[in-house]
This record gives structure tokens, C-alpha cells and sequence, in this order.
């Protein structure tokens, strides 16, 4: 008879403070979507096996915002639901407000502001967005780059406009509700973005609208929303922990067969239109919910750890200043330089030193920006807040 304590199921109460698998999540999602803005790879590095899957690799990049909004929505939930215990959603709205304006606004300013100030000759892309800036500044570009305006010289912030607008809503949706209830809401929400996606479809809207438009992807962030509820469900709790390796291998298969079916990721492909947005979303959201079952058990081993890594939990530290930088500098920098040297586009070996030069400059500018500005309004968390 073995000697060993079964363990304890783990409760509401007792799930972690923070998921140090996921830190691993943030880590190679950013490091994904970096190489994927950043590449200017060539067809002619096609030729062979090792161009095609790099070219198919970088070209897929996109997928790594819809893991973010997986993993946003988790965590947020997560969030949100702790804060039911005490009613301090006002909380929520200040931190929120903290961590992601301040950065997003010196942006903002810099561009429109003082750089007319410093330079004559303005990059171009910048001069089509004057016109329509006050988009970028209500943090609803999302809506209108797709039909043209205010998606030139940040064209990535789209998705931080789709987060900011879901996180405007979402805590009144959930607001004092049950798990169970929230489930309710999820599935709901979830069945509205893909009738949305479908009808833009149908209905021949411009290619990003479905890729772009809170609407349409909005299942994401609600997937990893449903996920963290579920955690608060003893029953699906106690489940979910005892099938963690079924999630990730589910993860995993449904991944790679929507990845072998289109032979690569195109997110203005029907097929993406139609079921890949969901598939990404629920494996994104499967491979979530395994790996942060793994830190509520304890369980430990080689490639867990590697989720666990300090370098992937460097990278998440400073994964939001990273993402406002990276387009910029491979626009500014990198992109001139390697077109300048034509040789390298067709290079593989210079495409992976371009894009490890990509993720190297962006964690600079991160780290500065972090200890220079953003961690001062970070340090009023607790005194704006209750």
C-alpha cells in the first residue's frame, strides 16, 4: 500500500497568484509576432525544405495575437473574479489604466507631436495618419484600418484597441456572476463572433474587417475568459487538472492540422475566415488551461521547466513594450538595412540573424521604456488604488 498523501484538489482560493508557465506563453508569443512583422524573408529562399517551413513559419505569425488574447483573457478574468470577493472593479480600470496608457500615449505624442518638431521630412506613412490620428487616440483604430485610415505608421496597435474596448465591457458583463453564469455568457459571445465573421464573409467586407474588428475577435479573449472561470469550478477545476496532458496533446494536434490543412496560416484566407479564427482560439485556450493546471498541481519535468525559463519570463516582463516597439524599428531600421543589402533577403542564415537583431533592439527599447517611464506610473498601483 503506498505511503503517499493523495493531494488536495485545488479550490478558488488556492489557485495561484501567478502562472509561471504562462509567463513561458507570453514569452514565445511575443518572440512569435516579432519575427512575423519584422520578416522581409524572399520567395526565392522557397527553394528548399528549410525556406519553406521558415517563410510558412513567419508568415503564421499573426496566430501569436490571438494566442495573446487567449492569454489576456485568462488572466484578466482570472482578475476580475478575485475582485468579486471585495467589489473593486474600480481597481481593475486604474491598474488597467496604469500599465497600458502611459507607454501607448508617450507613443502617440512623440509621433504626432514633437517629432514635426525635429524633422522636416516626415516618414510617410506618418504624414497619411496625421489626418486621421484622433483614431489612434480614442484607441479605435481597429475600426478604421481596415478601410484605410489610421493603420500606416502603427499598423500593429489594432490589436491593443481590440483588448482596451473588450476590457471596457467585459467586467460589466461578469460582474458578481457565477462561474457557471459567465460560461453562460461566454459560449454566447463566442457563437456571435463567428455569425459575425461569417456574415462579413458573405457579405464581402474589406479582407482585414474580420481580422480587425473587435466583433470578430472577440471569441478569443472570451475562450481564455471561460477558461479561468472553469478553473473556478471545483468539479471542472479537479477534471481539468487530472487531463492536462490531453489538453496539451489536444492543443497541439488541433494546431497543426488547421496548420497542415492551409499549409501555413493566412488570416484573410476563407478558411481562416470561417473555423480558423475558432480552432486557434480553443487550441490557443487548450494549451492555456493545461499548462496552467500543470502550476496549480506542482508537477514538475524538462518540458514544463522549459515553460518556466527565466529568459521566456524576461521576454514577458517586457512583452508590451516590446510589441509598441518592434514594428516601429524594423520599419525605421530594419527593413532600409536589409534592403540595402539585397543578398541577405535571400539568405537564411542572415534572415535568422535579422530577426534575432529584431527581438534584441525591441527588448532595448522595452527595457528603457519599462525603467524610464512605465514603472513610475506602475509604482502608484497601490495608492490609486483601494
Amino acid at each position: 500500500m503506498s505511503n503517499t498523501t493523495p493531494q488536495a484538489k485545488p479550490t478558488w482560493a488556492q489557485l495561484p497568484q501567478h502562472y509561471a508557465t504562462l509567463d513561458g506563453v507570453r514569452g514565445l508569443a511575443i518572440l512569435w509576432v516579432i519575427l512575423h512583422n519584422t520578416s522581409v524573408a524572399e520567395e526565392s529562399i522557397l527553394n528548399n525544405l528549410q525556406g519553406k517551413l521558415l517563410v510558412a513559419f513567419l508568415d503564421s505569425g499573426w496566430a501569436a495575437v490571438t494566442l495573446f488574447f487567449s492569454l489576456s483573457g485568462f488572466l484578466i478574468t482570472g482578475i476580475l473574479l478575485d475582485y468579486q470577493k471585495n467589489h473593486r472593479y474600480r481597481d481593475f480600470y486604474v491598474r488597467r489604466t496604469l500599465r497600458i496608457f502611459p507607454l501607448y500615449y508617450a507613443v502617440l505624442f512623440g509621433a504626432f507631436f514633437i517629432l514635426p518638431h525635429l524633422s522636416a521630412e516626415l516618414p510617410r506613412r506618418l504624414v497619411l495618419d496625421q489626418p486621421q490620428q484622433w483614431w489612434l487616440w480614442l484607441y479605435v483604430s481597429n475600426w478604421a484600418s481596415p478601410l484605410g485610415m489610421a493603420g500606416h505608421v502603427f499598423p500593429h496597435f489594432w490589436s491593443l484597441a481590440v483588448e482596451e474596448q473588450f476590457y471596457l465591457v467585459w467586467p460589466l458583463l461578469i460582474g458578481q456572476r457565477s462561474p457557471r453564469t459567465i460560461l453562460r455568457i461566454s459560449i454566447m459571445l463566442i457563437a456571435i463572433a463567428q455569425a459575425f465573421r461569417i456574415a462579413l464573409y458573405l457579405y464581402h467586407a474589406p479582407d482585414d474587417a474580420s481580422y480587425m474588428f473587435t466583433l470578430s475577435r472577440m471569441d478569443a479573449l472570451v475562450m481564455g475568459g471561460a477558461a479561468a472561470a472553469l478553473l473556478r469550478i471545483p468539479a471542472w477545476s479537479a477534471t481539468l487538472v487530472a487531463r492536462a496532458p490531453s489538453l496539451l496533446a489536444f492543443s497541439a494536434l488541433s494546431f497543426l492540422a488547421l496548420f497542415a490543412e492551409e499549409r501555413g496560416l493566412s488570416p484573410h484566407s476563407s478558411d481562416t475566415i470561417l473555423f480558423g479564427h475558432l480552432t486557434l482560439g480553443i487550441s490557443f485556450t487548450a494549451l492555456i488551461l493545461g499548462l496552467a493546471t500543470f502550476d496549480m498541481s506542482g508537477k514538475s519535468g524538462w518540458w514544463i521547466d522549459l515553460w518556466r525559463s527565466k529568459l521566456l519570463g524576461v521576454l514577458a516582463k517586457y512583452s508590451y513594450g516590446m510589441y509598441v516597439f518592434h514594428k516601429i524599428i524594423g520599419d525605421a531600421v530594419g527593413r532600409p538595412f536589409m534592403r540595402a543589402h539585397p543578398a541577405w533577403l535571400s539568405s537564411i542564415p542572415a534572415q535568422l540573424i535579422y530577426g534575432t537583431a529584431s527581438i534584441l533592439l525591441s527588448l532595448g527599447a522595452a527595457f528603457l521604456s519599462f525603467h524610464l517611464l512605465e514603472k513610475h506610473f506602475l509604482s502608484l498601483k497601490n495608492k490609486l488604488s483601494g
